[in-house]
C-alpha cells in the first residue's frame, strides 16, 4: 500500500471510526468479545534501492 502521510492519516481515521461505531454493543445476542490489534510497519525497501544495506 503506497500512501502519502495525509492518505495514511485518513486511513487511520476511517479505521478508528469503524471500530468506535461498534464498541458500544452490550453482551448477549450471540456476541463474542474480540480483541483487535493493528500493526503498521513502513516498507523501507520501497524507499531504499538497496534494502540489505546496513544503516550508517
Amino acid at each position: 500500500m503506497l500512501l502519502t502521510n495525509d492518505e495514511f492519516a485518513s486511513l487511520i481515521e476511517e479505521i478508528e471510526a469503524s471500530v468506535a461505531a461498534r464498541t458500544g454493543h452490550e453482551p448477549g445476542d450471540g456476541r463474542t468479545r474480540h480483541i483487535l490489534s493493528l500493526v503498521v510497519v513502513p516498507d523501507k525497501s520501497e524507499m531504499d534501492p538497496d534494502p540489505h544495506r546496513v544503516a550508517d
